[in-house]
């Protein structure tokens, strides 16, 4: 498999930027100055997506003096939160907040992070304003579950799990229609919030169930000599080869191999080989949501 062209396709995550994200992610204390650091590195290298979010904390403020400062302007990806109020004026103050806080009069795109409020008449009548007005380029929804996918010509992207051992929403008919008619489907958690990089022995016994199969992973990972960042890419690219990956990092060192992704050449059989093992050892505990501890 020729990575070269995927470097295009990765949205850079930055729920990290200011917050402890992910079971794998141990900085206690984060330094703005390395957050910048890190944002000045993917333009430099030019990763120019990003996903955020309204619910990142102070994210949209770093990315925001950051922009103000570079006058630079990247794809940005934001959401908003499930809806406390089905008011307009609710609605209004959270779009002019994000907007505020990143310093910019628009965006690539917008997603819900809760569908069901795409329900709401307020809702609908403002994301078609902002279409309109292309202060948005694209709308769309963050997902868990495959029966989200509704037919609506205005949901134009979708975020999604997705990852060796759970495929089951990349592998849908209702997904895979979505893609087909022009949808673009962004793809989140390959690392399974890190889970699928770490050291097997730091794994908490809660995930017993999936240390067997990381242990798998990470042995085809020494054997080929390619990075896991890089393997897991790679196999949910596979999978969706038009998809876009959001891809979370604990520090700069993890960005920087993938800056160096077209060094690396993998086999369509060793791809395939990784994936039809994954769809053979699901668990409930790839879903983060089930993790209790």
């Amino acid at each position: 498999m020729d990575l070269k062209e995927i470097k295009k396709d990765i949205v850079l995550g930055t729920a990290q930027l200011y917050s402890n994200y992910g079971i794998a992610n141990k900085n206690i204390n984060h330094n703005l100055n390395k957050s910048l650091r890190f944002l000045n590195f993917a333009k430099k290298n030019n990763f120019i997506n990003f996903d955020t979010a309204y619910a990142y904390k102070n994210t949209h403020k770093i990315l925001g003096n950051w922009i103000l400062k570079e006058k630079y302007l990247p794809n940005i990806y934001s959401k908003i939160p499930k809806l406390k109020s089905p008011s307009k004026k609710n609605i209004i103050e959270i779009f002019n907040q994000t907007m505020n806080d990143l310093n910019t009069n628009k965006i690539t795109g917008i997603l819900l992070h809760n569908s069901k409020d795409w329900k709401n008449k307020n809702l609908k009548a403002f994301i078609n304003e902002i279409l309109n007005k292309k202060i948005i380029s694209k709308f769309g929804f963050s997902i868990y579950e495959k029966n989200e996918i509704i037919n609506d010509n205005k949901i134009q992207i979708l975020q999604v799990p997705g990852n060796i051992f759970n495929q089951d929403i990349l592998l849908s008919e209702e997904l895979n229609k979505f893609s087909i008619n022009g949808g673009e489907v962004h793809i989140r958690s390959i690392f399974v919030q890190g889970l699928i990089l770490m050291n097997i022995n730091e794994i908490p016994n809660e995930l017993e169930d999936c240390k067997k199969s990381i242990r798998f992973f990470q042995n085809i990972s020494k054997e080929i000599n390619v990075p896991p960042i890089i393997l897991a890419l790679a196999c949910v690219k596979k999978i969706i080869p038009s998809s876009k990956i959001v891809l979370g990092f604990d520090n700069l060192d993890q960005l920087k191999i993938i800056k160096d992704i077209d060094k690396f050449i993998i086999k369509d059989s060793d791809i395939e080989s990784l994936i039809s093992f994954g769809k053979k050892n699901k668990s409930i505990m790839w879903d983060p949501r089930n993790w209790k501890f």
